[in-house]
This record gives structure tokens, C-alpha cells and sequence, in this order.
């Protein structure tokens, strides 16, 4: 199965938009691929412009993922730091082959707490986040777009 792994840092108080490279957690894939990094926002020309010869980044109101199911077990990961606050999750419907959503510890592997009532996440501390997209047991149909969004509460 490929890994891929993309990157997105996401962190409100840092700007600039580049390139950077991250070491994925010793349990989680291998690094087949790193992506574009823009702190403070996901990195797309919504949010990156260049005003005057100058990258200027906007913060984004809310983080998300999104991409696509290439193979029936494909798992597609991004990196988030995020702070230690509640956020509350959309993501795909369960069912109908969408691919399984996982935000985990920096050890790639322990789920994030979630809050039972309202079933927000709430990071323990500060710090560097990974959210797996797709399961190695858990079949997803290829092609299947998929967004994944948390929003500060």
C-alpha cells in the first residue's frame, strides 16, 4: 500500500507560506511525499496570495483536510499543530465507502480525547497533531473526495 503524507501546519499565530520537511512518528507511514507548508492556514490560493512581491498569509477561521481515496486501503495523513482548546469535527459521513477519520498524538497512533455530549476534540496540550485518513482494515471505495474540518470553539 502507498503512504502518503501530506503536510499542513496549522497554527493561527504563525504566517509565512514554503515548503519544510516533518519526520512522521516513528509508528505512523513513511514519508513518501511532503507537500506545501503554510503556517496559519491551509495552503491553497484562497488563502496564499502575493501582494506587491510579497507571500501574505491569511489565518484561517477553521483547519481542514482534503484529498481523495487513491486504492481501497489507502491512508493519506496530515500534520496539524494545534493548540490545547476545543475544536468541533465534520467530517465525511460514515458508511457508503467514506474513508475512516482518526486525529491522533504526536505518536501517530492514540486517538485524541473526545468530548462525549458534543463530540468536539480537545487536545491535551499545545503541539503537533496527525490525522489519518483511511484505514488499513476498514475498506474505503477509491475515488472518494473527502473533507475533513475543525473548527475553534
Amino acid at each position: 500500500m502507498r503512504a502518503f503524507f501530506s503536510i499542513l501546519l496549522a497554527t493561527a499565530l504563525l504566517s509565512g507560506c514554503g515548503t519544510d520537511e516533518i519526520t512522521p512518528p516513528a509508528t505512523g507511514p513513511s514519508q513518501d511525499e511532503v507537500n506545501r507548508v503554510c503556517a496559519g492556514v491551509h495552503c491553497t490560493a484562497d488563502y496564499c496570495t502575493s501582494e506587491g512581491g510579497v507571500a501574505a498569509c491569511r489565518p484561517a477561521s477553521m483547519l481542514y483536510a482534503e484529498g481523495w481515496i487513491d486504492t481501497s486501503y489507502d491512508e493519506d495523513w496530515f500534520a496539524f499543530d494545534l493548540e490545547a482548546r476545543a475544536y468541533e469535527v465534520r467530517g465525511p459521513p460514515l458508511g457508503n465507502g467514506s474513508p475512516v477519520c482518526a486525529l491522533l498524538e504526536a505518536d501517530g497512533v492514540t486517538p485524541v480525547p473526545t468530548q462525549a455530549v458534543s463530540g468536539d476534540v480537545r487536545p491535551n496540550a499545545p503541539g503537533r497533531y496527525f490525522l489519518r485518513v483511511g484505514h488499513s482494515v476498514i475498506p474505503a471505495t477509491p475515488g472518494t473526495p473527502y473533507r475533513w474540518e475543525l473548527h475553534p470553539r
